[in-house]
């Protein structure tokens, strides 16, 4: 996303992605499931020289599956003391199109596979499957802290003649989510042409709004800004954004692995 960097809303924030490898899930033995994806990437989260032996609060967005995978990684790093300190930095939660109660019909399934992911998940994605239930017990033990965001798709996909994941499934039920529809298919909701789609909109001003919470928990953040960037212009040098919090965004289907990881946008 090429616009949020721009936006003065988002000045002290930095924004990585994160993507795993087509290849990575066509294993012969459909081992590769939501578990490992999801230790893989609080993995790379915890050894990442941009995030790691930092305090900033992450804010975590994941597209479909992706979500499912934020979900496992938030999980693992609240039951293992060795990432607690990364858990508790992690602020807040976006779903976009996120099957949180796996697929109602095997037509269905199969256009969500074709869609974003190849056949092994398809044990994951059955309607309440065991990975799929074991994930949302556990998760609705350790979410009290996050603030969670579900954003869902209303419009058909002309390629299947339905919505690939219903409301229904992409929302959590719990009562401190938010909730918020989107006029959008499966693809559509986290693809924008312009920073002026109604739907860029709704998600921008959610994650502002988010920022802001976290900026008003950070004691006299303000008054340290002013007071650094009057310090560097008195020295001659060009302030440059101070770094408070970070955005992860996990994309829901394979993406070709970049240089690093976690890139910045």
């Amino acid at each position: 996303m090429e616009w949020l960097p721009k936006d003065p809303a988002f000045k002290n924030v930095r924004i990585h992605t994160y993507g795993y490898d087509s290849d990575y899930l066509k294993g012969k033995d459909d081992c590769l499931n939501i578990h490992h994806i999801g230790k893989a990437f609080l993995g790379e989260i915890s050894t990442s020289p941009h995030l790691a032996g930092s305090r900033t609060h992450i804010v975590a967005i994941g597209h479909s599956m992706g979500g499912l995978v934020i979900k496992k990684a938030y999980i693992l790093a609240k039951q293992e003391a060795a990432h607690n300190t990364l858990a508790s930095r992690i602020a807040a939660i976006y779903f976009l199109a996120t099957p949180h109660r796996g697929a109602d019909s095997a037509k269905t399934l199969k256009s969500l596979l074709r869609v974003v992911y190849d056949r092994a998940y398809v044990g994951d994605l059955e309607r309440n499957s065991g990975a799929i239930q074991v994930i949302n017990d556990e998760f609705r033990h350790v979410s009290k802290p996050l603030e969670l965001w579900s954003f869902y798709e209303t419009q058909t996909m002309n390629l299947f003649g339905s919505t690939i994941v219903d409301p229904e499934s992409a929302v959590l039920g719990y009562s401190e989510e938010k909730q918020m529809p989107m006029n959008a298919d499966h693809r559509s909701i986290c693809k924008f042409e312009t920073q002026f789609d109604a739907n860029y909109i709704i998600l921008r001003n959610a994650l502002a709004s988010t920022v802001t919470m976290i900026t008003e928990t950070i004691p006299g953040l303000e008054l340290k800004e002013n007071r650094n960037q009057i310090k560097d212009v008195r020295n001659g040098i060009v302030p440059l954004a101070r770094h408070h919090g970070e955005l992860c965004s996990l994309e829901g289907r394979s993406i070709e692995r970049q240089q690093d990881t976690l890139d910045q946008w």
